[in-house]
């Protein structure tokens, strides 16, 4: 049997745009369609989505990448690898240009290398994971990964998918270290059924297949982890989904003998779709409340419209303060005691008037 290194997030950050609307804003800019959707939309807890205004894939992508390195210790000449993330195709400049030797020469990478991964939709952040396992085995001096994720609607025609998910546009970017000791990735579960290739474009029958399987699949890439991972439902400790189809995952939950409040879902309605982001920005923020977790065990769940399915264990996540050694180092940074929400510069209703505020997992927290 292989035996993969391990590896896990050093730190991760995420930007979200300042300018946050409700559905129903969505709703009267697209006319009849948006109507007749309303009322399914928000059955499905969908609820607020963010929208970058006067920001290009570029500069989104840079907030993100910013973030990271002023907040924690990876320093750009120490990144091996860069690796840009996207779901639409629209997300990416025309060639020549790349967006990952881009954010490298911006940020003064100079020894990494740069790939990206299309073409796998809301699950591609998932599927690079998949592969830079792999590259790490294969290379023993691949050590600090920068993981970077973008996507932006044009136009809102195209902001939501049917009734169950409204896409926000965002950034993320995760610092994957070799042989980190915390946040560690553990077993996946992927399945791809090429019978929806076709994506958002296979069709209404396939779409209502699509639609009828989608908690019986996710039900088992997430059992599969489970099972893998040695993990009863009391040691699950977060179920970290989509940003998207609370009907669904409620009924997955259920099905998976745990309690519904292990199951993150307020980034539903308070954040909306961020693409292949949704999981993992969920994963940021629910272990940043500490007095929800117990032992650190989460499952991430990713899918796409062409039928790639994937869940991915993470185990000794971040449940608490830095220890007291460590913490009396940052004696210079003030405590953070804001409340949850205010932490986001969210509100419950109209738009938010200060952008989202990064969740780190740095070396200062271990």
């Amino acid at each position: 049997m292989t035996e993969f290194p391990q590896m896990g997030i050093a730190a991760g950050t995420k930007y979200v745009p300042p300018a946050r609307y409700h559905l129903r804003d969505w709703a009267q800019s697209v006319g009849a369609s948006g109507a007749r959707l309303l009322p399914s939309m928000l059955e499905n807890g969908l609820a607020h989505f963010h929208v970058a205004h006067d920001m290009g894939l570029e500069a989104l992508s840079c907030a993100g990448v910013e973030r990271l390195l002023d907040q924690s210790a990876l320093r750009p000449g120490d990144v091996d690898l860069v690796i840009f993330c996207h779901t639409n195709t629209t997300s990416v400049m025309a060639a020549p240009t790349s967006m990952p030797a881009l954010l490298a020469k911006r940020f003064g990478m100079r020894r990494a290398l740069c790939y990206s991964v299309s073409q796998q939709s809301c699950a591609s952040v998932m599927c690079a994971l998949r592969m830079l396992r792999t590259l790490m085995w294969r290379h023993r001096q691949l050590c600090n990964v920068l993981v970077v994720s973008t996507d932006k609607v044009f136009g809102e025609r195209f902001r939501n998918v049917s009734n169950y998910a409204i896409q926000s546009d965002g950034s993320m970017a995760l610092w994957i270290s070799r042989d980190w000791p915390r946040n560690r990735l553990g077993h996946m579960s992927y399945n791809v059924d090429p019978i929806y290739y076709k994506g958002a474009q296979k069709g209404p029958e396939l779409g209502q297949r699509f639609a009828l399987n989608y908690p019986l699949l996710a039900h088992r890439m997430i059992a599969e982890v489970m099972a893998r991972s040695g993990w009863t439902p009391g040691q699950v400790d977060a179920v970290l989904p989509m940003n998207a189809n609370l009907s669904a995952f409620a009924r997955v939950t259920a099905m998976l003998g745990l309690p519904a409040a292990k199951l993150y879902s307020e980034n539903i309605g308070a954040v909306g779709h961020m693409f292949s982001c949704d999981p993992f920005l969920n994963f940021l923020d629910c272990f940043a409340q500490p007095d929800r977790i117990d032992s650190g065990n989460a499952i991430l769940f990713a899918s796409a419209s062409t039928g790639v399915f994937t869940a991915l264990g993470i185990s000794h996540a971040w449940t608490g303060p830095e220890p007291a050694a460590v913490r009396t180092k940052q004696t210079s940074e003030p405590e953070d005691t804001l409340p949850a929400a205010a932490s986001h510069g969210l509100r419950t209703d109209g738009l938010a008037s200060a952008p989202s505020r990064s969740t780190v997992f740095s070396r200062a927290n271990y």
